[in-house]
Order: structure tokens, then sequence, then C-alpha cells
């Protein structure tokens, strides 16, 4: 399992150092981005695409831009998000059918073997980050399994994402965790969680609970309960106005290293295991 972190300028600045030691940058599809983080560390791309709106199936995507970033840097999958907007006109077998095809499209493209959805946070009556409304279909673990099921794509856990939803409609944390289809994990999103605008956010730093839940994945990973991912990936840090405040090179400098001896000691745990 490899360990991977957001690229930020702070977070290079540790690697050249040799503060923290990553296997790799965790990038949007921003050329000059991969230009700058390259040097200090190999790259793999996290698209930024959308599977349940249409605009995978009906409206299409530049898929031959995507293959060469997959080529370029080495990127084992493609990602998308199971974001079906909300609409009180959209039945639930509705958004369901319509995550079916957007993935259905991704797949048909590069195989069900390169495809891994990602659950998000769903905040309820809120409005997300984004300034929409997600349906709540799309984040029901039943019906992320049957995206799984009916397209042959694997799962990225996000176990942030999992924290939110499960404390936006009620229900005990583990509980939704562990109805998700975590037997399909392929990649593992992990991030703090604390409140921005009086809105519960990931991508902050690990402060109490924080590391409980990230122990917990962790060792669920190292004693074979779950299948091990590629990667873990730390959602911290960034370039952006949405990031600079949270690219704090202390947190980096001492959470990276703490999170890297974790996953490293899964794998190696893992590995003593009878098959």
């Amino acid at each position: 399992m490899d360990f991977t972190l957001n690229y930020s300028p702070q977070a290079a600045a540790l690697v050249r150092d040799g503060t923290i030691t990553i296997d790799r940058f965790k990038c949007p599809p921003w050329r000059d981005l991969v230009a700058e983080a390259r040097p200090f560390a190999p790259v793999y791309i996290h698209f930024d695409l959308k599977a349940g709106n249409g605009s995978l199936s009906e409206k299409g995507v530049d898929w031959d831009a995507i293959e060469r970033w997959l080529i370029e840097t080495d990127t084992p999958y493609v990602n998308v998000h199971l974001v079906a907007p909300a609409d009180p006109h959209t039945s639930d077998e509705r958004a369901v059918a319509r995550m079916i095809a957007d993935v259905s499209a991704a797949v048909a493209r590069f195989g069900a073997e390169r495809i891994i959805c990602e659950n998000i946070p769903f905040r309820g009556a809120n409005p997300d980050e984004g300034g929409g409304k997600y349906h709540r279909a799309c984040i029901d673990p039943a019906n992320i399994r049957r995206v799984l099921d009916e397209t042959g794509a694997s799962f990225l856990f996000d176990l942030s994402h999992a924290r939110i939803t499960a404390e936006s409609i009620g229900m005990d944390a583990r509980a939704y965790m562990l109805s998700l289809p975590l037997d399909r994990l392929s990649e593992l999103h992990v991030t703090g969680l604390g409140l921005v605008d009086g809105m519960m956010s990931d991508h902050m730093p690990l402060n109490g609970d924080d590391w409980m839940w990230f122990d917990w994945v962790i060792g669920m990973i190292g004693g074979g309960a779950l299948r091990e991912p590629w990667c873990a990936a730390f959602e911290y840090g960034g370039i952006t106005p949405k990031f600079d405040w949270r690219s704090d090179p202390a947190v980096i400098g001492t959470q990276v290293p703490r999170m890297v001896a974790a996953s490293r000691d899964a794998t190696s745990r893992r590995a003593t295991i009878p098959r």
C-alpha cells in the first residue's frame, strides 16, 4: 500500500528536506501543477469526474486526455464521484440509473478493472461545498453496491466523507461504513474533520477522533479484515485559496510520518497472514 499526499509547496519543501517521505503526490490534472510536483516525488492524478449527472454518458468527456494522463503519470485508476444531483422530480431509481450510465461510460473506455467510484459527503438539506445538493440515493450503501455490481467497478472509500454522511443522516458512523462495499476497496482517502463556516468539513488536520478512525481503518487493512488498497491518501494541503490555510507545514511534518509508519506496518502485517 502506497502512501500519497495532496501536493502543496509546503509538502514539497518537506520532501526536499527529508522531513517526510511519501510514495506519490496526489494532483488534479493540471499541467503546471504536475510539472511543479514531479521533481519532488512521483505523482498520480485524481480526476474531477462525476457520475450521476449525465456528464460522462450524455455530455461526454475527453477520454483521450484522461488516457494521456494515465500513461504519463502511471496512474492506475480513473476515479469518478457518485454525485447524483438533488431533484424532487428524480426518483431513487432514476438517480441510480444515471450513476450506472455514467460509470458504464467510463468502463466502456478503460475497462471495469480501472474504474473506482468514490462516496461523497452528504449534508442533508445543507448545500454542499460546491453550492449544489446531492440526491440521497447516491449515498445509500445498497445503491453504491448496485452501481459497482452492475458496472464491475471498484470502490474508493473516503473515510471523512462517510463520517460526514453518517452524521447528516443520523446513523452510527461505524455501522454506515461497514455497510459500504469495503470488500471492493481499491483506494483510501483520509483527512481530519472540522467546522468551516459552521459546516462540518474535511481536508483538515487529524485530531482526537480523527486518529481513532484512521487507526481503525488501517488496523482493519493490516489485520486482513479489509482488502488492501493500492494507496492511502492524506488529502491535506493544496494550492488554491480553499487550501492555502490548510497547508500548514507543521501539520504535514508531524502527521505524515505517523501515517506513513502505520500504513507500512499494515502492509507488513498483511504479509504474515496465511493465505
